[in-house]
């Protein structure tokens, strides 16, 4: 029978599936897409291209295939004029997808290339060339590079470090036959800059994802400037004094939101100083971060606060996520009764602000945190399912405990830390299986707070110094549940 105890959810958070940014331009080149932007061989195609003789530039197999037979060059531009409606707030993100599969050029840095151009001058260029630069001095040194202008190869290699190659970045020399200087496969590049600014942050990987992304920044000569208009947008471009084929593939160009998240804050009546503040200021662009980085100059601050009470700690993780937290200045105390706050919250990137947001910090005389962690402790201390329906004695406890410590985080007698659960499959009717160990192992979980939850009396730092318990917390983060 299927139990009727009520259903309880604890803060759940729905994660968006949809992204963030605003597609202004897009095309993978298999004639399908559901947008107007689709290459067309015609003297109106997207690309405003005249190509020049001995040059081929079409879709086939599902990509833009660029081949150069001749020592000329030609370009294909992608001009703002095609795209949806600019403007001078936003922040672009333009990305895709590019394979060598012959080259041969005169020079390093007149190869296959893609570039971000304003005002007809190319302002960053993203290329696949050669140079010299790497540990081997006799050799020229095939590389992907990302410089300003037109730039040299040798200015930005990207994935080299001390000498080093990254793990997919080891291309070989440059040889005098063209089908030897590839990528052998695709690799996909990012590009985000703002409008007004002339920094630029970038990724690239293999489109595959067999290795981690290298990052890498460009300082172009003067701000980007987009407008829509036939002077600025993208070039693909063959190179000089040689023969080369090359695919570019998935190519789009996206504005990000700068939209400010702020909805519930609330601290404790008469809180104070260092007190936080529960609730962060959030960006809506953060749940794209571990594709598109939040850029490291974005910072968010305090534009108005009448009370002068509270200050912003900008806080980042490891994906570049970017957080404000709010807490009391130092030498200030929140007041005794009831009261609201009112702040204004601004993002920054440098000089140029990004967005604003209102913020209302409600002193209350029980934030909501406190409100539910009242509520849940009473209801896991009193339904025995939420703490594995066991209640060891004390010293059982501390045994466990040190069980932890001494083997890094995992009980003891478990064989389930180091087996894959693949291995288990023959010997599902054996003893101990793996739901046997699963549910020993979720038992003792369970039953680690029993002293301190079910018999207060004792106190916490007895409970400690009777289990010889030296430093407990370090045991959860490396206890594997």
């Amino acid at each position: 029978m299927k139990s009727t105890l009520p259903l309880i959810a604890c803060g759940v958070l729905l994660a968006a599936t949809s992204s963030t940014a605003n597609t202004l331009w897009s095309d993978n080149y298999d004639g399908r897409s559901a947008l107007t932007y689709l290459y067309r061989e015609s003297s109106g195609d997207d690309y405003n291209a005249a190509i020049a003789s001995g040059h081929t530039a079409a879709p086939s197999a599902g990509a833009l295939v660029l081949m150069d037979s001749t020592a000329s060059a030609t370009s294909i531009r992608i001009p703002t004029s095609r795209m949806a409606p600019i403007d001078d707030k936003m922040t672009f993100v333009v990305s895709f997808d590019i394979r060598v599969r012959s080259l041969l050029s005169s020079a390093g840095n007149s190869v296959p290339r893609v570039s971000l151009y304003d005002g007809d001058t190319e302002l960053v260029t993203v290329g696949f060339g050669y140079g010299n630069f790497d540990a081997d001095a006799s050799a020229q040194d095939l590389a992907f590079y990302a410089v300003k202008s037109a730039g040299s190869v040798a200015a930005n290699p990207m994935g080299l470090s001390g000498g080093n190659w990254a793990p997919g970045f080891d291309f070989g020399n440059y040889s005098t036959t063209a089908t030897e200087n590839d990528t052998a496969g695709y690799y996909r590049v990012t590009l985000t800059v703002r409008q007004g600014s002339a920094d630029v942050a970038g990724t690239i990987k293999d489109a595959a994802g067999v290795n981690p992304p290298v990052n890498f920044s460009v300082n172009m000569a003067s701000a980007l400037n987009w407008q829509n208009g036939a002077d600025d947008g993208i070039r693909i471009v063959t190179g000089l004094g040689g023969t080369q084929t090359f695919d570019v593939d998935n190519l789009t160009v996206s504005a990000v939101s700068h939209d400010l998240l702020a909805s519930y804050f609330d601290i404790q009546t008469g809180s104070g100083a260092g007190t936080e503040v529960m609730g962060k200021v959030n960006l809506m662009r953060n749940m794209d971060a571990h594709v598109i980085p939040v850029p490291a100059g974005f910072a968010f601050s305090i534009t108005s606060d009448p009370s002068d009470i509270f200050e912003l700690v900008n806080q980042r993780d490891s994906e570049s996520r970017l957080f404000g937290m709010l807490r009391v200045k130092p030498g200030k105390t929140v007041a005794a009764t009831a009261t609201d706050y009112p702040l204004t919250v601004k993002l920054s990137d440098g000089a140029a602000t990004l967005g604003t947001v209102p913020v209302v910090v409600r002193a209350v005389p029980q934030t909501l945190h406190a409100g539910f962690l009242t509520f849940a402790t009473n209801l896991c201390q009193s339904w025995d399912r939420l703490y594995g329906r066991s209640n060891p004695d004390d010293a059982t406890v501390a045994s466990w405990i040190t069980d932890l410590e001494t083997n890094g985080g995992r009980f003891s007698g478990y064989d389930f830390y180091t087996r894959s659960i693949a291995s288990y499959v023959s010997t599902v009717s054996v003893a101990p299986n793996l739901s046997t160990q699963w549910q020993g192992v979720a038992i003792k979980i369970g039953g680690l707070p029993t002293p301190t939850a079910s018999r207060p009396s004792m106190g916490r730092r007895a409970f400690l110094r009777s289990g010889s318990v030296s430093r407990t917390p370090s045991i959860w983060p490396s206890t594997r549940f």
